[in-house]
């Protein structure tokens, strides 16, 4: 069978692992494969009698101020001038290769130079920001979350909130704990240079899983973004019957129902809560509670802020409130949170109890 002369092969490494590319690099070489060419995720071999060393390095002087571009400038002479061509600059990295029919020594040869000159900084600013992208979103989200009221179980409400949480997280989390890592190993490196020894090489299997890590996170935005576009339809309107208007929206924590009907004289507005765990229903009709109390709910709730006075009328919980001409209600019930609000009932007669037990088939205490 003839010997195929060119392979593809997955090739792409982040800057941290710039060491890994390395070995891998002088392995293919001592099987008699060369670097022809980097692609975005591959690099292809070419079969060579006496394949051309390659040295890795990470980019630096990327920066598009003058005196940057200076010293990158004279650093790729020096390079040229000592054999050294570059071949590609990939994933933060830079491929350079024998020139020729040369044999150039490696660009870097002292250890401790390398550490000053190189790694100190280029492993700082790496795990720096990953750390700082992965934090400040995570910290920019929490703090308006908690800013504009949102309670956590709102993003129980529906699957799409619930899926645009897990996506997030995951990213806040995968970013941690790559900057973590990076830092880690600029400290072994530190080490190492201290000590007189070579750096260490991370694992080739991990570092191809690093690697990845562009793709991942573009599949994470890309489903972030279906998931956002797929979810602003998620509440189902269920039709309009004499003025009554019916959305709804659940998952597997909770299904919400909302019943509006605007009007002087026939004003509703009610909340139904299903919950599938009595805690949660709990935690749900204390801050329904609190809400009617603050300020700054003035637009869920369409008037001035009231204080609930707990009420005995035959749920496991329930508060009173009285509202520019409006009755209030919200009652706990099992597993099941209500909250009425409608113009000119009367939630202490035993009638209009009776009717909330039936729509909400509630069993009287």
């Amino acid at each position: 069978m003839k010997e195929k002369d060119v392979c593809l092969r997955w090739f792409h490494y982040a800057q941290e692992d710039a060491k890994a590319a390395q070995e891998e690099l002088e392995e293919r070489a001592s099987e008699g494969w060369e670097l022809e060419e980097l692609g975005l995720f591959f690099a292809r071999f070419r079969r060579a009698a006496a394949p051309r060393r390659c040295w890795v390095e990470p980019v630096r002087w990327n920066s598009i101020r003058r005196k940057e571009e200076e010293r990158r400038a004279d650093f790729m002479q020096l390079c040229g001038e000592a054999g050294w061509e570059l071949l590609e600059e990939a994933g933060g990295l830079w491929y350079f290769r024998a020139a020729g029919e040369r044999v150039p020594a490696p660009i870097q040869t002292d250890g401790g130079l390398e550490w000053e000159s190189v790694w100190k900084k280029a492993l700082w600013e790496r795990g720096f920001n990953l750390l700082y992208l992965a934090l400040f979103w995570g910290a920019y989200f929490l703090v308006n979350f908690v800013w504009k009221g949102f309670h956590p179980w709102e993003m129980l409400l529906s699957r799409s909130a619930m899926m645009l949480m897990g996506i997030w997280c995951l990213w806040v989390l995968m970013g941690v704990l790559r900057g973590g890592h990076v830092l880690r190993y600029r400290r072994q490196c530190r080490r190492a240079a201290e000590a007189g020894g070579p750096f260490p090489v991370p694992s080739r299997r991990r570092a191809r899983l690093r690697g990845c890590w562009g793709v991942v996170q573009a599949l994470l935005l890309a489903l972030l973004l279906l998931t956002a576009l797929l979810g602003a339809g998620e509440e189902t309107r269920s039709g309009e019957l004499g003025g009554l208007m019916r959305y709804e929206t659940g998952s597997g924590f909770v299904r919400h129902t909302e019943y509006r009907r605007f009007g002087e004289e026939d004003w509703l507005y009610l909340d139904d809560y299903d919950c599938r765990y009595a805690w949660l229903a709990e935690a749900i009709c204390a801050d329904l509670v609190t809400d009617e109390a603050d300020e700054s709910k003035l637009d869920l709730h369409f008037h001035a802020p009231v204080t609930p006075q707990s009420a005995d009328l035959g749920f496991d919980a329930a508060w009173r409130y009285d509202a520019g001409g409006r009755a209030g209600l919200i009652f706990r019930s099992g597993r099941r949170v209500v909250r009425a609000e409608a113009a000119g009932a009367d939630f202490t007669d035993e009638n209009v109890l009776a009717q909330l037990r039936e729509a909400f088939a509630l069993e009287g205490a």
